[in-house]
């Protein structure tokens, strides 16, 4: 992946301190997501899932929603009682569980390609 400065959420993000054009595996684009809470990771990685607009009807069908920065986010926020960006820990364990068990209405590739990915970042299979 190549990092551009026009994707930088302002605040302070690791992935925002990048010089433009510089070089980053999608793995470490997760792996600041995951681990760092990283704004512009985040926005990056939803943008290239296809916005909220392609992810909210997913997540809809699983009772669960992203808050982050995606059309209809306050009214989720307001709703959930969700700080911004955030999602409760019994909601994450079930979507990790169901991306483990491929239980997710996504093609067979796609949730092996997203095992391989959380593997690599915590190292765990």
């Amino acid at each position: 992946m190549i990092y551009q400065d026009s994707l930088l959420y302002p605040g302070i993000d690791i992935l925002g301190s990048f010089k433009s054009g510089e070089k980053i595996e999608l793995s470490k684009l997760l792996m600041l997501m995951l681990t760092m809470s990283d704004n512009t990771a985040s926005l990056w990685l939803q943008a290239l899932a296809g916005g909220g607009m392609k992810i909210n009807p997913l997540l809809d069908s699983m009772a669960s929603k992203i808050p982050g920065s995606i059309p209809g986010r306050l009214g989720v926020r307001r709703t959930r009682d969700l700080r911004m960006g955030t999602k409760h820990t019994a909601e994450m364990a079930g979507l990790m569980e169901k991306i483990y068990h491929g239980d997710l209405p996504l093609k067979k590739h796609s949730t092996e390609q997203m095992l391989r990915l959380l593997e690599e970042i915590t190292g765990m299979k």
